[in-house]
């Protein structure tokens, strides 16, 4: 398995209370992706050094905790008004990725061409809107559901 972390790391404070796992790096470049530490389930570590599949993320790594940086490149509100917004990796093989967050923006409103770092959950678009409007909306069977989210 190809491991997708890029550039430079830095160290980040972990998510203390996240049950799943911390974060522990990040690409200093802001456009890629974030490993968590989470090495006492294999499920976990396969989904820590590459959880994409087909370009997406892999929703048999549903539930596990990963992080992704790169540059918003569409946003989207759900009917329940809910922001989701579409992220540009830069990771070759792996398409835009849809990130929804229930954190905070960082330093007010995200708009097109931030660059913002997403630390959460991998989901599926089912199992976050079972009425299959978000997969509709977002075009994707799964997305990263943000716990936390920062600007470089």
């Amino acid at each position: 398995m190809k491991l997708f972390l890029i550039m430079f790391v830095v160290f980040v404070s972990s998510c203390a209370s996240s049950p799943k796992g911390s974060l522990a790096r990040v690409p200093t470049n802001v456009e890629g992706l974030v490993k968590s530490s989470t090495s006492k389930d294999e499920l976990a570590k396969a989904a820590n050094d590459n959880p994409f599949l087909n370009g997406q993320l892999n929703p048999e790594y549903e539930g596990q905790l990963t992080a992704l940086a790169g540059e918003v490149i569409q946003i989207k509100s759900t009917r329940q008004n809910f922001s989701v917004y579409k992220l540009k990796l830069r990771i070759e093989g792996v398409d835009p990725i849809w990130v929804t967050s229930i954190a905070p923006a960082p330093g007010g409103e995200i708009k097109l061409g931030d660059k913002i770092i997403f630390k959460g959950y991998i989901t599926t678009a089912k199992g976050t809107d079972p009425t299959g409007e978000l997969e509709l909306l977002i075009q994707a069977k799964t997305l990263l559901m943000a716990i936390q989210s920062q600007r470089p």
